[in-house]
């Protein structure tokens, strides 16, 4: 269904995980996910949390910018 939780892999992540952490592996690197995977501990937050809201607000894209809001990069971070 829509919406519903991907079922755990073997790996023990979820497919949504390994397809989001995929997609940022092709687009940025090692190094960038290592980064996300830093950031999300000291967040105390799964990696494949942070990699979808970039996915959702930028689709992973860093020079994405919002037009109307001036809303720019992966996270869509407003000007002040």
């Amino acid at each position: 269904a829509p919406g519903a939780p991907s079922a755990p892999t073997p790996s023990g992540t979820t497919a949504t995980a390994q397809r989001l952490e995929a997609e940022a592996l092709r687009k940025h690197g090692p190094d960038f996910v290592q980064k996300v995977k830093e950031i999300s501990t000291r967040l105390g937050i799964k990696p494949e949390w942070l990699l979808a809201v970039m996915k959702n607000e930028s689709g992973m894209s860093t020079s994405i910018r919002n037009p109307n809001g001036g809303a720019t990069g992966l996270i869509q971070f407003m000007p002040w």
